[in-house]
Order: C-alpha cells, then sequence, then structure tokens
C-alpha cells in the first residue's frame, strides 16, 4: 500500500496503521500507549494526526491506499499536545526530570513542546510498591496508559494486571489486589 506522509511517499504493507507509515516516512509522531508486540489501544491520545483531512488516532487507524497523513502544525496535533499537557499535569515533578535517553514520557513532551515548571503538581501518595525484585511500581508516576496491562495479557497471557480506579486516580494494580510481586 501506498500513503503521504507530510508529503512524503512510503510503501507499507497491507493490514499495517498510520502509525507504520510514519515511521516509515522518517516522521515522528510519540504513541505512550503503543507498542507493536500488543495490540493498539489508542488510550494516551498524543499519536492525533489529519489523515485525509479526520483527526484520528494513528496508533489504531488502518492504513488505506493513498492516504494522506499530516503530522506537523494540525489541529491534530495541538490537540495532541493538550491531551498530554493533561496527562502531565497531574504527575510529581520528578517525572519529568527523567533523562530524556530514559523515559518516553520526556521524549514525547520534548517532541510536542510541552513542559512544565517546578511546582504545578504534587505528590499524590498513592503508593510505592517495591516488593517485586526486578520491578517497583510507583502509582504516582502511572500515566494510566494500560501498556503494562496489555503486556501481561497478550504476550506472558497472565493477566496479572489491571487499571483501577477512575479519572485522575487511574493506576494500574495487580490483577488480585494484592501486592507487585503477587501479581
Amino acid at each position: 500500500m501506498r500513503a503521504i506522509v507530510d508529503g512524503t511517499n512510503v510503501e507499507i504493507p497491507d493490514g499495517a496503521h498510520l502509525l507504520a507509515a510514519i515511521r516509515a516516512a522518517g516522521a515522528r509522531v510519540p504513541a505512550l500507549c503503543h507498542d507493536d508486540r500488543v495490540s493498539p489501544r489508542g488510550s494516551c491520545r498524543v499519536c492525533l494526526v489529519l489523515a485525509d483531512g479526520d483527526i484520528v488516532a494513528a496508533c489504531t487507524t488502518p492504513v488505506h491506499d493513498g492516504v494522506v497523513i499530516e503530522t506537523e502544525g494540525t489541529i491534530a496535533s495541538s490537540i495532541a499536545r493538550g491531551a498530554l499537557e493533561l496527562t502531565v499535569s497531574e504527575l510529581p515533578d520528578r517525572a519529568l526530570q527523567i533523562p530524556a535517553d530514559r523515559s518516553e514520557l520526556v521524549q514525547a513532551c520534548d517532541l510536542l513542546g510541552v513542559s512544565r515548571r517546578p511546582g504545578n503538581a504534587v505528590e499524590r501518595g498513592r503508593g510505592v510498591d517495591d516488593s517485586h525484585p526486578y520491578s517497583r511500581l510507583d502509582r504516582d508516576l502511572c500515566i494510566a496508559c494500560g501498556r503494562c496491562v496489555s503486556m501481561c495479557a497478550e504476550v506472558q497471557g497472565t493477566f496479572a494486571l489491571e487499571l483501577s480506579g477512575r479519572g485522575f486516580d487511574t493506576v494500574v494494580s495487580a490483577g488480585d489486589g494484592g501486592a507487585w510481586i503477587d501479581s
């Protein structure tokens, strides 16, 4: 299939999503909830683009032959920036102090021009669980993208994690409600 991304023609396999075409063209669009190993979620909304004039999530929208995709300077990129600003607004300052080479969130903020002044959000005290020897859960840093939930379900087949709560209180938790190590 053929797509046009910001004026660049690219060939992508049948059944691919817009995000694959964007990457093939060398354009950059953040996708915080996306992982190539799991089904697309479209939950973070930072990959919004214009496709044939419609605002769509690049990670969930299938490519059709001849689609014209615009990634920058559009109403879609403004909405994506707003979605990221909203996500970041509830995080503690330390969430954006991680070096960019170790944080997709910081990279997305840099790419979309989202910055925060220190002191905008406070530690919510949603809890840290460091009971597991290989991974640590800091719920104040969770953006509720659901990627870890999908990874457990679709790749590991364990269904060990779930998203619980509503709105800004949504966080990942062990499926049985117990400690992180028991998940």
